[in-house]
Order: structure tokens, then sequence, then C-alpha cells
């Protein structure tokens, strides 16, 4: 295949049938890279209930093909009425940047009420934040082993493992925790639980911001640092002290391996 040419061809409703079962349209996504376990766009959709361009049907096809394909489920995690006449509904978050979030405008057509609706695009998007002044990055030093946090092979790639080594203050080295819970690395990169896996061994790696929970971590008044998504510490393998070893989360257990300081 070449560069510009079309993967596939995508279906499209027809009248108020929608022509593709959702996980056709969800493989074919995934077909174009099978090898890939990384995160999908977020995705914000609005429709008005009495389109006749892109009939209404496709609205409940799209939000089902979105939610396939991010792994999510199709039952709103919230809905609610923020405006008069619009139904917003969200999936797989109850935040302000959930995986995908749907908004139904009654008795619209194909044109949009947007007066009032920027702030809400805004906010999904993480453009709505204020400008304050940073958090400072630094190391964070593993307790039992007196390495610190570290990108192997100082990588920017996406899955790139997080290890110990010795404590350098290099810029693979530099964290930065934000009010979401991230912890950032590179500025665009952040401390991710691969996978959004939840079992005890799973591996930890960076990957880009999406502010998902497996992104999310706690710090806490005993030294650990929390996965929010799997309640589980951070954690390095058998206390280990050796450079290289791969973190990894692990059940709650006190140990000297899982407390952590910034230094």
């Amino acid at each position: 295949m070449k560069r510009g040419e079309p993967r596939t061809c995508r279906y499209v409703g027809i009248g108020a049938a929608v022509a593709a079962l959702t996980e056709v349209t969800s493989y074919q996504a995934r077909a174009m890279y099978l090898s890939y376990t990384g995160r999908y766009p977020r995705m914000q959709l609005w429709h008005g209930t009495t389109d006749t361009t892109l009939a209404y049907a496709n609205f409940g096809e799209e939000i089902k093909q979105w939610t396939n394909l991010n792994g999510v489920s199709q039952t709103p995690a919230l809905t609610d009425g923020p405006r008069s006449g619009a139904t917003r509904t969200r999936y797989g978050g109850t935040g302000d940047r959930p995986p995908v979030e749907g908004f139904s405008f009654a008795g619209y057509g194909h044109s949009l009420p947007l007066t009032g609706m920027f702030p809400y695009a805004l906010s999904f998007l993480g453009l709505d934040a204020t400008s304050t002044d940073p958090t400072p990055s630094s190391q964070t030093k593993n307790a039992g082993s007196g390495r610190c946090l570290d990108v192997a092979g100082a990588s920017q790639a996406n899955g790139a493992q997080a290890q110990i080594w010795d404590c350098h203050g290099l810029a693979n080295q530099q964290w930065t925790p934000t009010a979401s819970g991230e912890l950032r690395v590179y500025g665009g990169k952040c401390l991710d639980v691969s996978g959004r896996a939840t079992a005890d061994g799973s591996s930890v790696i960076i990957w880009d911001c999406s502010g998902q929970s497996n992104q999310q971590w706690r710090f806490n008044s005993d030294g650990s640092i929390t996965a929010v998504g799997a309640n589980k510490c951070l954690d390095v393998p058998g206390n280990t002290p050796a450079t290289g070893t791969r973190l990894r989360i692990w059940s709650s257990n006190g140990g000297a391996n899982q407390r952590w300081t910034r230094t």
C-alpha cells in the first residue's frame, strides 16, 4: 500500500439504516496495525435528533464503534444535560476527558447550536486549563535499591520500559506529577500500566499521556505510589537492587521495594 492510499472502505449510513456492524468497523481500524497495543483516539460526537443529512441512527452506531475501539462499555458512565435541549453521555469515565463523549441535541438537524458549547469542547480537549506555575520535576528514588525511576535507554518511544537505574538527574529520570495524577517525563509522556492491566506483575512503561486511569498515580504517606486504575503499587520485583530491573505493579506489601521519595 502506498502512502496516501486508503487502507479500506468506510461503511456509511444509508437513510436511517447503518451499513455495518460495530465490530466490523472496529476490526478495520485495528487491522491497519495488528501489532499495535497502545491507545486509540478519544472522541467527542455531536448529533441533532432531526438530522436528515446524516440520519440520527448513525449517532448511536458511532458511539458503539468508538467505545468498541477504545475497549470501554457502551453503557454510559454518566448522563446529564449541561444545557437546554442537550443530552451528554460519557463512556469509560465520568470526568471531563473520558474516552468517548456524545452530545445529542433535541430538535436540531445538521446545523447544530454553537452558542455556549465551546467550553464543553475545550474542556474535553484539555484546552481550558488556566496557566499556573508548573510543578518542578525531580528524581524519584526507590528506598530498597537506592536507585531512581528511569526510562530504559533514555528512550522517548511509546512502550519504553520503566526501570531502576543509578540516579544521574538526566531527562529520563525527571518526573513531574500533575494535578490529574499523572507522572510525566519528557513533557508529553506518562508513566503507564501497560495495556490498562490490573494484575500483579503487570509491566510499567511510558506512553503518550491520555488521561486514563492507568496513567494516574497516587503518592501515599508511607512512601508507596499507587497505580489508581489497578489499585496496586509501583514495585521493584523481589527488592532487586540491580540497575536495569524492570518495574511492575504489585499488591501493597509495605516493603522497601515499594517505597519512593522525590529528590
